[in-house]
């Protein structure tokens, strides 16, 4: 039978869960912002090869993928048959899932690791983008955050690509802020996405105090 303690990474994660409704103006937001899970994509180690389970996959290039429904994907690539890499996962439900397989093919699972998660916060309504870029470049570090305002502006086409990055010295990962959407990519784990959350809840709060 396959058995996996689900460790306060992953609980914790899976668990940290904010449903967010109707929109937001920057001018009149009130905190704290609702986060919406996305994605998290992580490894699972089993504990013996999965080679005599390779049917149920299909071949893509060279590696072995199976999908659970209409979004998770599981590769294992032919140099780490004790690896599965997953993507696809945005609640307990789907987890869930990937315990139930592991255990229909009595697979035990020594460990899970994350690599990579993705939150959104949408629709988020920023008004007036340019003057809100103009703030954050006027304090682009403070403290142990780092705003970045260089891809404000026209690219190359002479269209607008509007994004400013946020990201924190204590923490992997980066708040990406589009005009009517906020992105957080590449935390891996709970500590990081709460910093990065405070961080952005603390430039927000800040910027509103401005207005008249």
């Amino acid at each position: 039978m396959s058995q996996i303690k689900k460790g306060p990474k992953l609980k914790i994660c899976l668990n940290f869960f904010f449903q967010y409704k109707g929109k937001k103006s920057i001018t009149k937001i009130s905190m704290s912002l609702k986060l919406r899970l996305r994605n998290i994509k992580c490894n699972f180690v089993v504990k013996k090869e999965l080679t005599p389970h390779l049917k149920l996959f299909k071949q893509h290039k060279t590696n072995k993928v199976l999908h659970l429904g209409d979004k998770i994907c599981l590769t294992v690539y032919r140099n780490s048959l004790l690896k599965v890499h997953v993507t696809g996962i945005s609640s307990s439900s789907d987890f869930e899932s990937v315990l139930s397989f592991f255990k229909s093919i009595n697979i035990g699972i020594s460990r899970m690791e994350i690599n990579n998660t993705f939150w959104m916060i949408k629709p988020f309504i920023i008004n007036n983008f340019y003057k809100f870029a103009i703030f954050c470049k006027n304090r682009s570090k403070t403290g142990s955050t780092v705003i970045d305002v260089s891809n404000v502006g026209l690219n190359g086409n002479g269209e607008f690509f509007n994004s400013i990055f946020l990201r924190n010295f204590d923490c992997e990962g980066t708040v990406i802020i589009h005009r009517t959407s906020i992105l957080i990519l590449g935390a891996k784990n709970i500590f990081a996405i709460k910093i990065l959350k405070h961080s952005l809840e603390n430039l927000i709060t800040s910027y509103q105090k401005q207005q008249p």
